[in-house]
């Protein structure tokens, strides 16, 4: 089967095929909005839309192949949150911005790059 996992804001594909017992893994996605497609000959084509990948996360999808022609296809829509149930990890992606605001206590940015330990 193969499998392809589509960045929805840059248009980003990453593809990939199963193996021998039907299990895939796509490493190292960038986080972000996701669409995946499944194709496997005999079998419709499975499209999900509304996967959302955080950073250092692991998401389980399961995807149900229905008996039939390329040509027809099964759409799940979903804007869910992805359970994390792999790891125990946590993770969260922050911008620039939040960065820049971090306070530093009224000293410039530059006082904890000079500071000294005893």
């Amino acid at each position: 089967m193969k499998v392809t996992a589509i960045k929805s804001d840059t248009n980003s594909r990453f593809e990939t095929v199963s193996n021998a017992d039907e299990l895939y893994t796509i490493p190292f996605l960038p986080p972000g909005p996701y669409s995946m497609i499944a194709e496997a000959s005999g079998f419709k084509r499975y499209v999900q839309s509304g996967i959302q990948i955080g950073s250092d996360t692991r998401v389980s999808q399961d995807i149900p192949l229905a008996i039939g022609t390329a040509s027809e296809s099964v759409t799940v829509s979903a804007d869910v949150a992805q359970l994390e149930s792999v790891s125990a990890s946590a993770g969260q992606v922050i911008t620039a911005h939040e960065v820049e605001s971090l306070p530093v206590n009224g000293r410039p940015w530059t006082w904890r790059s000079s500071a000294t330990v005893w």
